[in-house]
């Protein structure tokens, strides 16, 4: 199961099927996990239920950046595209492509009701139409300059992603390849909208 990252005060989103669109992708860097350091990335997703203020539930999930076979990111990369990876796929996959990609999301609560959390991803049905993002879609890969999207963040967020990031450029100042499929791009800028969807999209997977 997966966790959404949730504050003290906050709305729950009802429990049920939604669909979704992936509206972040942040590289978080070194994170401190319960199985040690780990490089992270951080992908949120709006759902097509509003809160009170007529603004998406926002769906997150953070994950260590790894595509092996018992990886949490390629499980649900996986159920979300309907189909495995291929091994050319494997070789080389560029995350940035998940960003603005439509899916269905199973949203459960905890068993004490405090907690909305994640409890499965999927593809659209057939005849299902995307969810259209509310928010501009954000990317972030690299510590921040001058970079506007960077203080869409929370206070927090912005914390973890600029302490994870600069762990992470130490740990790999004495390497000269990125052993991780994050890309390695120093732009902040947001990725050009998904285009408009495919008549046959039933028939094609996300990404």
């Amino acid at each position: 199961m997966l966790v959404a990252e949730t504050s003290g005060d906050y709305e729950l989103a009802p429990v049920g099927v939604y669909r979704a669109v992936c509206t972040r992708l942040l590289n978080m860097g070194i994170q401190e996990t319960n199985y040690g350091d780990k490089h992270q990335i951080h992908l949120a997703f709006e759902i097509d239920e509003n809160m009170a203020d007529d603004r998406p539930f926002l769906m997150m999930q953070n994950y260590t950046v790894s595509l092996n076979q018992k990886a949490r990111l390629r499980k649900d990369l996986e159920a979300w595209r309907g189909r495995a990876f291929t091994g050319e796929e494997l070789q080389g996959f560029d995350l940035k492509t998940v960003l603005g990609k439509p899916l269905q999301i199973s949203v459960v609560h905890s068993e004490d009701g405090k907690y909305a959390n994640i409890g499965a991803m999927m593809p659209l049905g057939r005849g299902q139409q995307p969810l259209a993002p509310a928010a501009e879609l954000l990317y972030i890969n690299s510590l921040p300059e001058d970079n506007s999207s960077f203080e869409l963040l929370s206070e927090r967020m912005k914390d973890r992603v600029e302490a994870g990031l600069k762990r992470f450029n130490e740990s790999m100042s004495s390497m000269s390849v990125h052993p991780d499929p994050m890309p390695s791009t120093k732009s902040f800028q947001a990725p050009p909208p998904p285009p408009p969807p495919s008549a046959d999209l039933d028939d094609e997977i996300p990404f």
